[in-house]
């Protein structure tokens, strides 16, 4: 492996206006391998690449104007170069497009055309576009819907499905079992997920409460509020003054109600 030679050869092949060069080279500037990251660069040379016709730099060079890497946010234009490179082709940029016509950036709202484009997303195996889509399927209280494309997710490992998941089989949403329910939230424990942390914790406070403050602490690494709130009221009835600093916490990191429970406390002693 010889890098210096490789970025002397593809620049070369850039002056030439050899497309998969100037791509591979924006790319590098992107995430910052082999070239320093430079944003700016990466942005000038995907737009180049996008107008020479190339597909694959359409979708990344929307994705910069979506999320204002190396340009200002620009909806319009996101909209434009993502629907050009799904025209020509590219199922990856239905994700995208999926995203502005779900919150109406640059097009009106559209939900319906959002799930269209979200489940050419999941036929292509993306799972941004599973849980998306899961989420639109819970707001409509499509809940057998909602936890087939939440498994999804969560078999490939993502973190917030298995989260979810979790929850659907301890609240019975679908199926009831706890133990699915905490074998999927302790799979997202693992990887320091906090909701799942909290309600392991709520699960355990009258089974274990050595093992629920445990979760509890686990989460407060991560200044989480709820975790916070959590310990605040464990000791509430046994140690007024910690009750009283992780109310404080829970309240600085935005839990609004907790101040009002301390003052509860003080009211009625």
């Amino acid at each position: 492996i010889n890098i210096e030679k490789a970025l002397e050869f593809y620049f070369r092949s850039k002056k030439m206006n050899y497309i998969p060069a100037i791509k591979k080279i924006a790319e590098f500037h992107y995430v910052g391998k082999h070239l320093g990251k430079n944003h700016d660069e990466s942005f000038k040379l995907f737009r180049k690449a996008s107008e020479m016709g190339d597909i694959e730099s359409q979708e990344l060079l929307a994705r910069c104007y979506k999320e204002g890497i190396g340009v200002t946010v620009n909806y319009e234009e996101a909209f434009k170069w993502y629907m050009e490179s799904y025209e020509k082709g590219n199922k990856k940029s239905s994700v995208g497009l999926a995203y502005l016509y779900e919150n109406g950036f640059g097009v009106p709202q559209d939900i319906e055309k959002s799930v269209f484009f979200y489940k050419i997303g999941v036929s292509e195996g993306d799972i941004v576009s599973a849980l998306a889509l899961a989420f639109i399927k819970e707001k409509q209280e499509s809940y057998i819907d909602a936890f087939s494309l939440f498994e999804k997710a969560a078999y490939a490992g993502n973190d917030i499905a298995q989260f979810k998941l979790g929850e659907y089989y301890c609240n019975g949403k679908v199926e009831k079992s706890a133990e699915k329910g905490i074998f999927w939230l302790e799979k997202a424990a693992e990887k320091d997920n906090l909701d799942s942390l909290n309600l392991l914790g709520k699960y355990y406070e009258d089974k274990n409460i050595e093992k629920a403050l445990e979760y509890f602490q686990r989460a407060l690494k991560f200044h989480d509020k709820d975790a916070n709130f959590n310990i605040a009221n464990y000791y509430l009835d046994k140690e007024f003054e910690k009750a009283k600093k992780y109310f404080t916490r829970a309240f600085e990191f935005g839990k609004i109600d907790s101040f009002y429970i301390l003052g509860k406390a003080y009211l009625e002693g």
